[in-house]
């Protein structure tokens, strides 16, 4: 139940409702037959993956604050140098975009930053208490719901 949870919510709210940042400038850009059509979709899929994966890494920090580990100052850190090395691969890849470089394709690096944020998603978030019924119900899921009476 936990992971059919997971996984819907993953599906609806992080690839569908995160992605219409994505699809909607991409159906403006067919319908106007845009010629930046592929660099604007560089530059949207890079903001795309930069949100989800920053994000990711911000959930995971404070998760690991909350919890009061021992080993949370390395954690940080590491988290921070994946993060400029993510943030410094899109921006590399940006610039090209810009400079005309990728006008024919997506690059790789694209690709590889969306399924590195898919993947820092489902680390942070796969044991998330939030996402287990029985806590986010209050407790005991048969127990009826009440008004507050």
């Amino acid at each position: 139940m936990k992971f059919i949870t997971i996984l819907l919510y993953f599906i609806f709210a992080i690839m569908f409702l995160a992605a219409i940042g994505v699809l909607i400038p991409l159906t403006l850009d067919i319908m106007y037959n845009d010629q930046n059509l592929v660099k604007n979709l560089n530059q949207n899929l890079i903001t795309y993956f930069i949100a989800i994966a920053v994000t990711s890494s911000l959930d995971y920090i404070m998760k690991i604050i909350d919890n009061q580990v021992t080993y949370r100052k390395p954690v940080i850190l590491i988290t921070c140098i994946l993060n400029t090395i993510v943030l410094f691969m899109a921006c590399q890849v940006m610039y090209y975009n810009v400079k005309g470089k990728y006008l024919q394709n997506i690059p790789w690096q694209i690709f590889v930053g969306i399924i590195f944020s898919f993947t820092a998603w489902w680390l942070v978030n796969y044991n998330n208490s939030n996402f287990d019924p029985t806590s986010s119900l209050g407790g005991d899921t048969s127990k009826p719901l009440s008004n507050g009476k």
